[in-house]
């Protein structure tokens, strides 16, 4: 199951509507887990480490770390990388349509 951390700049509308949809999503927010007012960098490190999705509207800055964490690290190759995002547009899109 795939479990998400909502960033700060996210529409907590749009978290409380997922949550009311579905109440077993594994969705917590940045301010939950101690990270209000944290750099983006740092709050990507955390996702990453507890295995969440970022959820974000922060697409410019928020890519960028993630591309510079991939390369740095050599944890993916571009093939792999772009598999996954499939996916999680995958997911969202069925996450939002139901």
């Amino acid at each position: 199951m795939l479990r998400f951390l909502a960033d700060e700049n996210l529409n907590n509308q749009i978290v409380r509507g997922v949550l009311r949809r579905n109440s077993n999503i594994d969705l917590v927010r940045v301010q939950d887990v101690g990270l209000t007012e944290v750099d983006d960098a740092t709050v990507l490190e955390w996702a990453a480490q507890n295995g969440r999705v970022l959820l974000t509207h922060d697409v410019a800055k928020m890519t960028n770390f993630a591309y510079e964490r991939l390369q740095g690290n050599h944890l993916f190759r571009l093939k792999e990388l772009k598999i996954i995002l499939k996916v999680i547009r995958q997911k969202t899109s069925r996450l939002i349509m139901t």
